[in-house]
């Protein structure tokens, strides 16, 4: 059992805080082009999961067709896809940490 005295700011305020403005709101629209542009690829491998499921007569048919086709699934397209999300998000992570250089600096 815990005996020691609650903060002075305990869990409850801090969970009240609002996040923090600027830098975190470019994510947002970052996300939701990420959603946007995917959709389509996640679509097409769901598709074909979708056919696999349905021609399979058990779960352990299912299971098996799954893991025989995973490597062939169609997923190119989500991996060009999350390659240029990473790119992006690592271009502005970087250009972050040099305008707090040039703020440490100036």
């Amino acid at each position: 059992m815990n005996t020691h005295p609650a903060p002075a700011r305990g869990v409850a305020a801090l969970q009240t805080e609002a996040p923090s403005a600027g830098r975190s709101e470019p994510v947002a629209p970052a996300v939701d082009r990420l959603a946007k542009e995917a959709a389509p690829e996640i679509g097409a491998m769901l598709a074909q999961i979708e056919v696999m499921l349905q021609a399979a007569g058990s779960l352990g048919e299912a299971r098996e067709m799954l893991l025989s086709a995973w490597p062939d699934l169609a997923s190119d397209g989500l991996a060009a896809v999350m390659a240029e999300a990473f790119l992006a998000a690592h271009a502005g992570g970087r250009a972050l940490i040099e305008e707090d250089g040039q703020r440490a600096d100036g």
